[in-house]
């Protein structure tokens, strides 16, 4: 017996919830799924990679141009435009045609974009970057949005007209078969694969002529434009110069490449409006290594535009996750966004903590289990399941990071994001850091072919040598390879520009580091403002050596709006320090000029030399026979010390080649004051011991280790291991936390750490350490030649060392200025002392 169907209020209400909380579920952008025509791609990439150019001919489409040539001659085409295999890392990007992009980078730093064609299983066609679009691409597969949402509505639309014929039973079942109907249509035209534009034939230049070049170029060697190639030939050449950053004409060349390269010149030029316009035409092709790179060449957030249309697309890049999720300002999205890019593909804890953004994020959504920061190792994150393997070469060995599959194949390199779940059974799980290593390994290899060299030009591949070897404190080395920068040089990139100028300073080359502040390369930067990448380093490396008036005009020169603010308070504290030095009174001590202003009493500025003097000859006992230099101390009125040099209240002293102290109102001095003025007094001594190239743990660790204070907190005193900071993030978290209680925590570490060298490999380890960095080594550098383990090793130890070693360190030297001892400190300053020294825990 049938009975009639019954629609009540409350059953309504129930399916238009469950409808409406449904929508936003199904349009929610997600990394898009590798299709079958990019797993043939890659696995025609895979076999190029592994055997070369000659694989490339059985997987050509019989209806390819390149059949239309001789065999030889279309291995020739293809392989100029895939460029040499060897040490290439190639990456899948995310495309919204019908196209497979493939980004290449060879280890000179040149890299190119390359679109596949698959037909029917096989190649169709190969086009480079520089080559003009022939034909329109098919239309983007975009997530859905207009006609999806449209077609939803409608099936609303019917359940709510079911809801309104209630009372016309009959009705009621024909509106909620339409809705469903309508909602079941919706539903596959949300989940189905997006129609393929027929295959058409695609007319090629022919590049084959331009192998010479193209080799030259991944090569990192001299290259020049050919002049007996076609004109075709001969555009797609210059842009590829261009593109490295050699001199060729642009003229009226058309495709993405040619309009990259444009917005670029535009922006050189400082007419943004220009730079938008060849942008939005270099990424009509919806790819996201194009987008990526539009949104790379936009200054501040007008390049946000471009990351969240790759997000639109499906986007596989972690890094555009990781920039949205920086950005968003509601957390639970900012979380959820953080854990699709963390999936994606992990980042080095150390690339984590410093980015302040995605730390507030870890720090506030309680993420530190899911990336591991305060574990003894890296974290190695797994792919979420598997698929049908990829087709590879034999020899091939894959490695996953999360959904990040790579695969070796000899010296090249294939990266596959969101391709775990198609890795072989063999793939081996790994951390980030793999990659952050071979990278640095690489570099260092590159640095020393590059030493071989004479006069090497300036290039991309001379800028990662460089880089890598600043990492290490080869400073020297970067004095050799950067040679061609001198004051008369009119064009630098910007990373070579801050190299040399540190390792100027560094070696003492301080004329010669003036020079080039006023050279020509520096002063059209400056004219062209809003480089904070490399103005403010070189500001600060200028102000290191009292070159104040330059500094303070690149800080002027800064227009980006993430740094204005930063740039007033630095100008603020410059002009305060060229003020130092002809407005102050000096007194002089053996070793100390010690500045203050006419109303400070002349008493105070005495008996802090004295004390500078006295801790100088205690401190020097304990350190490597040297000569210290003459250091200038300047004495300020805490109100002044807060506004205009640290714009902080929780700073009580600085040094950063001269000492400043906030003690022009303290008439006596107690405990907690000398153990400043030692603080950074030990700076400094470490900073001329070292050539300034011991890191900030180890400066931070010590400077505390020489305090005169009672006794000292542990790092391991709370019981709790897993909270330390690991030792091979240290110096990150020094550098970058903006927390209280992480600079705090930190802080204790790098002490505890300090006592851990002393207690596990003699009393003289640290000062084992000064030496091995005033050789130029880095941390892991000195750790390995001086105790055999670099950081990652000894955090192990570390920490089973600190299960036993939990207790405070207590201070066995007797305080020897217990005769200048008052209370009578200002209130402000005694705030900032109970803020850096936490009292450490009763035995």
């Amino acid at each position: 017996m049938s009975h009639p169907i019954q629609i009540t209020m409350p059953s309504v209400k129930a399916v238009l919830l469950l409808i409406l909380l449904a929508l936003p579920l199904r349009a929610a952008e997600d990394p898009r799924p590798l299709s079958e025509q990019e797993r043939i791609a890659v696995a025609i990439v895979a076999r190029y990679l592994a055997d070369g150019r000659d694989a490339l001919w059985n997987d050509l489409a019989p209806t390819s141009p390149f059949r239309a040539l001789p065999r030889e001659e279309a291995l020739r085409e293809l392989a100029t435009r895939l460029g040499p295999r060897e040490r290439a890392t190639w990456t899948l990007h995310t495309s919204a045609t019908d196209d497979i992009a493939f980004r290449v980078r060879w280890p000179s730093g040149y890299e190119d974009a390359l679109a596949f064609r698959i037909r029917e299983g096989k190649l169709e066609s190969v086009r480079s970057l520089a080559e003009a679009t022939s034909r329109p691409a098919s239309p983007a597969p975009a997530p859905p949005k207009r006609e999806s949402v449209a077609w939803l509505g409608a099936s609303v639309f019917f359940i709510v007209l079911a809801f309104f014929f209630r009372s016309r039973l009959r009705l009621v079942p024909i509106a909620l078969a339409a809705g469903s109907l309508v909602a079941g249509g919706a539903m596959l035209r949300l989940d189905r694969a997006p129609a393929k534009t027929p295959a058409r034939a695609i007319t090629v230049a022919e590049l084959r002529a331009l192998q010479p070049l193209r080799e030259a170029l991944a090569n990192g060697r001299p290259a020049t434009l050919p002049q007996n190639v076609s004109a075709e030939a001969r555009q797609v050449a210059a842009l590829w110069l261009l593109r490295a950053g050699e001199e060729a004409p642009l003229g009226d060349a058309t495709g993405p490449l040619a309009e990259l390269i444009r917005a670029r010149v535009a922006l050189e030029s400082r007419d943004v409006r220009a730079a938008k316009a060849a942008l939005d035409r270099a990424v009509l092709v919806q790819r996201d290594d194009l987008l990526r790179e539009a949104a790379a060449t936009l200054p501040n957030d007008d390049g946000m535009q471009y990351v969240q249309r790759m997000i639109e697309i499906g986007s596989r890049d972690a890094d555009a996750w990781y920039t949205v999720a920086a950005r968003e300002r509601d957390l639970p999205r900012a979380e959820q966004l953080f854990r699709m890019a963390w999936q994606l593909r992990p980042v080095t804890r150390e690339a984590l903590a410093r980015d302040a953004a995605l730390l507030r994020i870890v720090e506030q959504r309680n993420l530190a289990l899911l990336v591991g920061f305060n574990a003894a190792e890296e974290p190695v994150a797994a792919p979420r399941g598997r698929k049908a393997a990829l087709a590879l070469p034999a020899g091939a060995r894959a490695f996953v990071s999360g959904e990040l599959l790579r695969v070796d194949l000899g010296t090249a390199a294939l990266e596959i994001p969101n391709g775990a779940m198609h890795a072989p059974a063999t793939a081996q799980s790994v951390a980030a850091t793999r990659w952050s290593e071979e990278r640095d390994a690489a570099a260092m290899r590159e640095a020393a072919a590059l030493l071989e060299e004479k006069n090497p030009p300036l290039s991309p591949r001379l800028e990662i040598a460089v880089d890598a070897l600043a990492h290490h404190n080869r400073w020297r080395d970067v004095l050799t390879l950067t040679e061609a920068i001198t004051p008369a040089t009119a064009e630098a990139p910007g990373s070579l520009l801050v190299y040399r100028m540190i390792a100027l300073v560094r070696e003492k080359r301080v004329g010669d580091a003036r020079a080039l502040a006023n050279g020509k390369a520096i002063r059209a930067r400056m004219a062209r403002g809003g480089d904070a990448p490399t103005l403010v380093p070189l500001a600060e490396t200028l102000a290191s050596i009292g070159e104040y008036t330059t500094a303070i005009a690149m800080y002027h020169a800064v227009q980006s709006d993430q740094t204005r603010e930063l740039a007033r308070q630095r100008i603020r504290e410059l002009e305060l320090r060229h003020s130092l030095t002809t407005t102050f009174q000096t007194l002089a001590t053996a070793h100390f000029d010690v500045r203050y202003a006419p109303t400070i009493n002349p008493a105070i500025a005495s008996r802090i030399g004295d004390l500078l003097e006295a801790e100088l000859a205690r401190l020097l006992a304990r350190f490597p026979p040297m000569e210290f230099r003459r250091t200038a101390v300047n004495v300020l009125h805490w109100d002044t010390f807060q506004r205009d040099v640290t714009g902080s209240e929780h700073i009580i002293g600085i040094y950063d080649g001269e000492i400043t102290l906030p003690f022009a109102d303290v008439q006596r001095f107690n405990v907690d004051i000398v153990a400043t003025i030692t603080h950074e007094l030990t700076h400094a001594i470490v900073a001329q011991a070292t050539g300034d190239n011991a890191p900030r743990w180890f400066q931070e660790g010590l400077a505390q280790r020489m305090e005169l204070v009672r006794d000292q907190s542990n790092a391991f005193s709370s019981g709790r291991p897993e909270e330390v900071v690991p030792l091979p993030l240290l110096d990150t978290v020094l550098e970058n936390a903006t927390d209280p209680e992480a600079i705090r925590g930190a802080y204790a570490t790098a002490l505890t750490s300090i006592y851990f060298l002393e207690d596990h490999f003699g009393p003289d380890a640290p000062m084992r350490l000064v030496q091995a960095f005033a050789r130029g080594s880095n941390t892991d550098d000195a750790l390995v030649a001086t105790l055999k383990a670099d950081a990652t090793a000894l955090d192990p130890r570390f920490r089973e060392w600190g299960a036993t070693h939990s207790m405070s360190f207590a201070t066995n030297e007797k305080f020897p200025y217990h005769h200048w001892y008052s209370p009578d400190i200002d209130p402000r300053i005694r705030a900032g002392i109970r803020f850096s020294r936490r009292p450490a825990p009763k035995p």
